[in-house]
């Protein structure tokens, strides 16, 4: 990610896979990086990287290092039928990323790539984390009649445009079944397998996840940050799937 961070142009980049977490922000001007790994999954060490900064850069950022403004903003009280009608499953139209809104504690709640937020109801429309280092608001579009609801998700510098997938009902054991089976990547030279336990799809391959795949929308699921895009046949049969994992989008596995 190319960016800036209280006044400095940034470089910066991230990575996360089973229980490890790595962050990682060079301000080439300054010729100054700074690099975090753990082993923890609930550590965030790209929040880390910025805290660091603000010390070490002290003398060179434009706003006092620890003290970076959160906009005063009074948190309105919204009913649950507002909220509620917010929540679904919204997917990020430039990478297929999804993002899941849901209600907890009289809040909306948002689950980005595995991370969860609570977010406060600063307008009819936004929604604001406010216990974050960072900046974290969610805008929901006007409605247009016959289209699907839209909204906007910041994130510090980055701006994502998110569209709202069609209500999914729970999928039955028999519609489930309809996923199971081996699939094949010829580019990767590796063999995915599909299968149902406790009712649940899951994914079987070396040092797959523990976690079961989510239905976000028809025939398509998530696990962890990998997104899964099944398509059909002629038939209507499934025929493969693509995955896309991040900037890596669109690998094609083939159903044997």
């Amino acid at each position: 990610m190319v960016g800036e961070y209280k006044g400095l142009k940034t470089v910066g980049h991230g990575g996360s896979w089973a229980g490890y977490r790595a962050g990682m922000i060079r301000f080439p001007e300054q010729k100054f990086s700074v690099i975090c790994l753990s082993n923890l999954s609930t550590i965030n060490p790209s929040s880390l990287c910025w805290k660091i900064a603000d010390i070490y850069l002290a003398d060179k950022l434009k706003e006092e290092p620890g003290k970076e403004p959160k906009k005063e903003v009074t948190p309105l009280k919204l009913s649950k039928e507002e909220l509620e009608e917010k929540t679904g499953n919204y997917q990020d139209k430039k990478t297929g990323t999804w993002t899941a809104v849901e209600v907890k504690e009289e809040k909306l709640k948002v689950n980005i790539s595995g991370q969860e937020f609570l977010l406060e109801p600063v307008s009819q429309t936004r929604f604001q984390a406010l216990e974050t280092s960072f900046d974290l608001i969610l805008d929901f579009a006007k409605e247009e009649k016959g289209k699907p609801k839209q909204a906007i998700l910041t994130m510090r510098e980055e701006v994502i445009s998110l569209v709202k997938a069609p209500q999914l009902l729970p999928l039955s054991l028999a519609q489930l079944g309809e996923y199971l089976g081996e699939y094949q990547s010829a580019e990767l030279g590796v063999t995915y397998i599909v299968l149902i336990k406790e009712g649940k799809l899951f994914l079987k391959y070396r040092n797959s996840p523990k976690d079961s795949l989510k239905a976000m929308a028809p025939d398509k699921f998530t696990l962890q940050r990998m997104n899964f895009d099944f398509f059909r046949n002629k038939k209507k049969k499934i025929g493969g799937f693509k995955l896309s994992v991040g900037r890596a989008a669109n690998i094609e596995f083939i159903k044997k």
